[in-house]
């Protein structure tokens, strides 16, 4: 698949990878609308001149709220970028974990990309090419010991890829992993 002339969503498009992917991108002729929590980093996407939809991928109802946002303003996307991520850090053997914290890390790193990705299916399904592009982590392999809850969340990140990957076989919907070796 060429990645040029399509329409791409990019979520956790503000920093980082997600960002550095939204400029290349566009600069290649795509429309790339950026996804990501509300706030000053999504506006300097918009002053860029990129689309942005707001979604907190650790709040359900933000997630279907920004896929019906999507499913209303374009007709089709060609291809989406899960990149999303959040890493807190631990010391496992001196401090306890705070339950919100371990289930927030989770919604945004794992359910939450899972839920987008199934709302996103029906838009993607209507593209004669598309591809979903999991950002996982060489973490999910190999974890750090302050980092198992996200590493634990990428390693879920990769099962739901190759699963995904099987169950969508006989679509045109192609299904690939990006994998940083320590992000």
């Amino acid at each position: 698949m060429q990645l040029n002339d399509r329409t791409i969503v990019i979520t956790g498009g503000t920093s980082g990878i997600g960002q550095c992917l939204a400029r290349t991108l566009r600069d290649r002729r795509n429309e790339v609308i950026v996804l990501g929590r509300a706030g000053e980093r999504l506006d300097r996407m918009v002053e860029e001149g990129f689309a942005t939809v707001p979604c907190d991928l650790g709040d359900p109802s933000s997630i279907e709220t920004a896929a019906h946002q999507l499913a209303q303003r374009w007709s089709r996307v060609d291809v989406l970028f899960n990149n999303a991520g959040v890493q807190y850090n631990y010391d496992l053997m001196s401090e306890v974990l705070p339950v919100g914290r371990i289930h927030r890390e989770i919604d945004i790193d794992l359910s939450g990309q899972i839920l987008f990705t199934q709302l996103m299916l029906p838009l993607l399904s209507r593209s004669d090419c598309a591809m979903i592009v999991n950002t996982t982590s060489g973490l999910g392999a190999y974890p750090k010991a302050d980092g198992l809850v996200y590493s634990a969340a990428k390693a879920g990140m990769r099962s739901f890829t190759v699963g995904l990957r099987n169950v969508l076989r006989s679509t045109s919907i192609r299904v690939l992993e990006l994998i940083p070796p320590v992000t």
